[in-house]
């Protein structure tokens, strides 16, 4: 009780002097001034010794300070006195709050000498009882002068360390402070706004001046661009080479002052990088754990060539210039293959024409592979077959069946390829590339100069990879790009299937080993004139619709495409509005994006391709919960959803806030509809969408909720998930302190870590704001609302954010959407896992460290392995913050972020197999669910059967086939069952006739016939009703009422549909015992019900 009434006394004093500690940090200080007491008390006791054995005298031993110690040894000497200051150094914890202190104790000073300085100044006389003075009664808590200096000296070498991303141990070995922590994530931070990134590079470089950083800002406009570059000088080993990089900075950037300082800066803001460094590092982690053998061959092999080789290597490849001399000679010899594939095509397009020349005079010739690869053309040629019997139903289902279905199984197939050899050289690839198109940019060794396009089968590849830097150098927002081009053109292709002349390619996007590739069925839209001789004179391009060389010119020339596109645009609530290239005089009325192009072909049939950017882009000035890119980019990969520009009020423009309408006549019409639209979003859809979550409870227990369906349908956005979690009412960490008459509240702890400017607030029993105005306090310590408090003051009140509508199992919901983010985010962790180790091993056949690296990341994620609490604090919390905004998840949730999310582990890790395909078996899934805590996964719980990946298409009549086809079969299995009964019955009454059977008998088995033919008739309507109504359920599926649904080919609904095909036989039976309950007039109106439907 002693003990606990002195920490009390403590607190109390403190708090008298502004300074507003918990018990913890009270015993933490008390703590400390006991340990520095006793060290002390040592070095006085050592200083004793050393003078009683004649190695200091008195006096000089009263001054001397151990630093200073000359008898001995130098190299001893240095280590045991770093011993020393490490000892004497306190924790990171614990000198924070001594500086809390030191810095309350300066205010408080300079306030008693302005005290004094102002009553010295007036005539007034001193009051009858005198002030205190402050200043001289300040309890020191054992802060001496040469302790603060140096404290407040190691403060500033460790923050300067981090501005350049360097932590040496000498300086770091007692840990870090939250607030350094916090600044160190800042600085890890792999997006940070453009204002801080120039910051940063003018403390790390002396001679980055405004001129030279924005040159160099011109052409590494982010921290990933800059991270990328520094990429080109990492070698195998991992180590940089830091010459050639000062070389380049100082020939190619003209960086002439502080060069060798930027390009060392670079390399360590690299290493200290979320999504480079510390990814990379991890990566490493994983792979030298499998790999120590091959590491140990590698290495004693190198050493031992290495010091054979090494003077003729310089000599032969460095010196005589052969390095670059081969180099160029192997570049001349790719520039001429590709001239000679491009020869060699034309030639094959010449051999191909001459050999449908001589089959067009035949009456009749077999089916050719070439044929079989026509896609797109078997598809739109299949959708306008006629329907008027079963065998015409027949063929046209089964013929979009087996294209459809084909073209995805050969897309998936050579994209797995393309994907395993991504980064093997053009000589070791099995696929080369058709194309390549040039990149904007510097035409050297430090970044790619060409973007690569595979064709194999009348299909087109691409792998979403950012080429070209537009989206912020992320993959990740290149793949999301790729996704919407498959919903959109998804779109496109159901809206547009009535209109014979329009072709839209069939695409699919196959998600591998952490890349996205792009499948496109392959068009026509060359125009060959060919000559007498049946070689090609020319090839040429009609593009009737849109802009094809770059914004240049908007072109729009053809009348019927546009009143199609007309058409569409009014079912999905796009407007008609206008766009200019840069070098057009005038601007042109369209109805689709103006980088949609469309080109007239030879066979005089309309082509659209390029969907990626269909649908209006959402206005991140609307979204400030999300970050922002640092040149305004996010329109290319963040789009508002078809649902939500179907159900508002006005059409808009998918070409809005786009250069593509700079200079036209509505721009600013076209910019204030994407604008109310969001606003619309975040205002109202999600806000609205969370009090039915809340207060709907048999809506989110159903247990065919699908959170991402139901957002998608809603019209919300994945990425919202942060905004929609910060609705529900969760209650901040600590209490307040309100005063009489005043808007500023004074709090436990700091609230600024869970709540911004603007948010609401409930407190007391009533709902506020924090003020948005930077004048008012916004601290750890205070925070001001726009409400004053009029009530008594009040102590220790429990305050609460979030809106007070939505507090209906809030915290339930709230971990449920962070659970969602975190899959997501731990998702896309594993994917740029899988990209490095691709990049680092470059060999195409790495199977078992993607098995290894899927394995060891998920445990990490379950916390049975070593680094769990890094990657949860690091990855996965600044992940969700970067994909999901600020707001999403809270510094108090990091603290003890796993443990919180261990009721909803399994539905994280089963989410993440889902969105991964991670063949884990069911069994794995049911332990895991059983004992999610510190789960070890191993490879046996990996399901072992080839490849897996994920698909999603735009074909939605996939599934309509499927269930027409199937529909079919079980109607005539029931018409070939009723026709088997009546044969049976014709049969029995002719045996009976034969045996002459009397008059009342023949009678009574007449009635039995016909008794029995109803029921066959009743039996047949009951299976066509009950297969129909499968029909409608596919119907629904397949292109219901969610315009732009992502289908996902499904392996289980496929052997569903496989077993309701084996059991349509038994639709007989099923008929039978339906027909006693139900009469033959409902059955009949309810499959004409039906019938009208489907017709609809």
């Amino acid at each position: 009780m002693k003990f606990e009434a002195k920490i009390r006394m403590k607190q109390v004093k403190l708090r008298t002097k502004g300074n507003t500690f918990s018990r913890e940090q009270v015993l933490a200080l008390l703590t400390e001034e006991a340990v520095q007491g006793a060290q002390k008390e040592v070095e006085n006791r050592f200083r004793e010794m050393e003078e009683e054995f004649g190695y200091l005298k008195h006096a000089e031993a009263l001054k001397l300070h151990h630093t200073e110690v000359k008898y001995l040894q130098e190299d001893i000497a240095k280590g045991l006195v770093n011993q020393l200051v490490h000892a004497k150094q306190e924790s990171a914890s614990v000198g924070s709050l001594l500086e809390t202190i030191a810095v309350n104790e300066e205010k408080a000073r300079q306030n008693t000498e302005a005290k004094k300085r102002k009553r010295e100044g007036t005539d007034h006389p001193p009051p009858e009882v005198p002030e205190t003075d402050i200043g001289e009664q300040v309890e020191k808590h054992f802060i001496d002068e040469e302790a603060a200096a140096a404290r407040h000296y190691r403060a500033n070498k460790r923050k300067e360390h981090m501005l350049h991303g360097r932590f040496p141990p000498e300086l770091y070995a007692s840990g870090l402070t939250l607030d350094e922590m916090s600044l160190q994530m800042v600085l890890a931070f792999p997006d940070p706004p453009l204002t801080t990134l120039q910051d940063r590079l003018k403390q790390v470089c002396a001679g980055m001046t405004d001129f030279k950083l924005a040159e160099f800002l011109q052409e590494l406009p982010s921290k990933r661009h800059i991270c990328d570059y520094v990429t080109a000088f990492r070698r195998l080993d991992g180590s940089y080479d830091t010459e050639a990089m000062e070389t380049d900075l100082y020939e190619h950037f003209r960086m002439i002052r502080g060069s060798p300082e930027l390009a060392a800066a670079l390399v360590s803001i690299f290493d200290s990088d979320l999504e480079f460094g510390l990814t990379q590092a991890l990566l490493n982690t994983i792979q030298e754990e499998n790999e120590q053998i091959l590491g140990q061959m590698i290495a004693t092999e190198s050493h031992k060539v290495a010091s054979e080789n090494t003077l003729v290597m310089e000599k032969r490849l460095i010196r005589m210039g052969y390095k670059k001399q081969r180099r160029r000679k192997a570049l001349d010899a790719h520039n001429r293959l590709v001239q000679a594939m491009k020869a060699w095509k034309e030639a094959e397009w010449s051999l191909l024409e001459t050999e449908r020349s001589q089959l067009k005079v035949r009456p009749s010739y077999p089916i050719l592979p070439a044929h079989r690869t026509r896609w797109s053309e078997r598809f739109h040629n299949a959708l306008q077959l006629d329907e008027a019997d079963s065998d015409q139903i027949q063929a046209k289902y089964t013929e979009i069946l087996q294209v459809c279905q084909d073209f995805i199984d050969t897309a998936s197939a050579i994209a797995l390829v393309l994907v395993r050899e991504f980064y093997l050289p053009a000589r070791d690839k099995s696929i080369l590339p058709a194309t390549e198109s040039p990149i904007d940019g510097r035409k050297d060794n430090i970044r790619r100069t060409s973007r690569l396009k595979y064709e194999a089968h009348d299909i087109l590849f691409k792998v979403c990879t950012d080429d070209h830097g537009r989206f912020e150098n992320s993959h990740e927002f290149a793949a999301k790009a790729g996704g919407h081009e498959v919903r959109n053109s998804a779109i496109y292709l159901r809206e547009l299937s009535g209109h014979g002349n329009v072709r839209i390619p069939l695409q699919c996007t196959v998600d591998f080993q952490g890349f996205r590739v792009l499948c496109s069925s392959k068009l026509p839209i060359e125009v060959v004139a060919w000559t007498e001789s049946g070689d090609i004179q020319r090839v040429s391009k009609q593009l009737v619709h849109g802009s094809d060389n770059r914004g240049k010119t908007v072109t729009f020339q053809n009348k019927e495409l546009d009143e199609a596109l007309a058409s569409v645009a009014s079912r999905l609530n796009l407007s008609r509005h206008s766009a200019r290239g840069y070098e057009d005089l005038t601007s042109k009325s369209i109805n689709a994006a103006a980088d949609m192009l469309g080109y007239l072909n030879g066979q005089k049939q309309l082509v659209l391709v390029n969907f990626a950017r269909a649908m209006p882009p959402e206005d991140p000035d609307v979204t400030p919960h999300l970050l922002q890119s640092t040149r305004g980019m996010t329109i290319l990969w963040r789009q508002l959803r078809p649902e939500l520009v179907k159900s508002f009020k006005t059409p808009l423009s998918p070409d809005a806030l786009s250069s593509l309408t700079y200079r036209t006549p509505d721009w600013q019409t076209q910019a204030l509809g994407v604008e109310e639209a969001t606003k619309y979003l975040v205002k109202q859809v999600v806000p609205l969408f969370a009090v039915q979550l809340s207060q709907k409870r048999e809506y989110f227990d159903s247990p065919e909720f699908d959170l991402v369906k139901e957002m998608h349908r809603h019209g919300i956005n994945v990425r919202h998930l942060g905004l929609l979690r910060s609705q529900f009412l969760f209650k901040l960490s600590g209490t307040a302190t309100l005063q009489y008459s005043t808007a500023e509240i004074q709090t436990t702890q700091d609230f600024t870590r869970e709540l911004e400017r603007g948010a609401h607030v409930y407190i007391n029993g009533r709902v506020s704001t924090v003020s948005r105005d930077r004048s008012h306090r916004f601290d750890a310590t205070c925070i001001t609302l726009t409400t004053t408090h009029t009530g008594d003051s009040i102590q220790n009140v429990a305050v609460y954010g979030g809106r007070l509508d939505c507090r209906e199992r809030s915290d339930t919901l709230r971990r449920f959407l962070l659970g969602e983010m975190v899959a997501r985010t731990f998702k896309n962790v594993v994917r740029h896992l899988m990209r490095q180790a691709a990049k680092a091993n470059s060999t195409g056949l790495t199977p078992m460290l993607h098995k290894h690296i899927l394995i060891q990341s998920l445990n990490l994620l379950s916390g049975s392995r070593r680094g769990s609490e890094a990657l949860w604090k690091t990855h996965i919390f600044e992940g969700i913050r970067a994909r999901f905004g600020l707001r999403a998840v809270s510094e108090v949730d990091k603290q003890n972020l796993r443990r919180q999310l261990l009721p909803v582990l399994e539905y994280i890790v089963r989410r993440v197999v889902a969105m991964l395909a991670i063949p884990i078996t069911p069994l794995c899934l049911e332990r895991v669910g059983q004992h999610p805590d510190c789960y070890t996964f191993v490879l046996d719980d990996l399901v072992p059967s080839g490849d897996h990946y994920r698909v999603k298409h735009n074909v939605a009549m996939l599934y309509f086939s499927m269930a027409s086809l199937l529909l079919l079969q079980a109607t005539c299995d029931s018409i070939d069952g009723a026709c088997k009964m009546e044969r049976v019955e014709m049969d029995g009454e002719q045996q009976r006739n034969d045996a002459d059977l009397n008059g009342p008998l023949t009678c009574h088995i007449e009635q039995s016939i016909h008794d029995s033919t109803e029921a066959d008739e009743l039996a047949l309507l009951r299976a066509e009703n009950a297969l129909l109504k499968k029909k409608v359920k596919a119907l629904e599926k397949a292109r219901g009422d969610k315009p732009g649904l992502k289908l996902v080919i499904d392996e289980k609904e496929i052997q569903q549909i496989d077993i309701l095909l084996k059991k349509a036989e038994d639709a007989k039976m099923e008929a039978m015992n339906y027909a006693a309950s139900t009469s033959r007039e409902k059955l009949g109106q309810d499959v004409r019900v039906l019938q009208t439907i489907l017709q609809k």
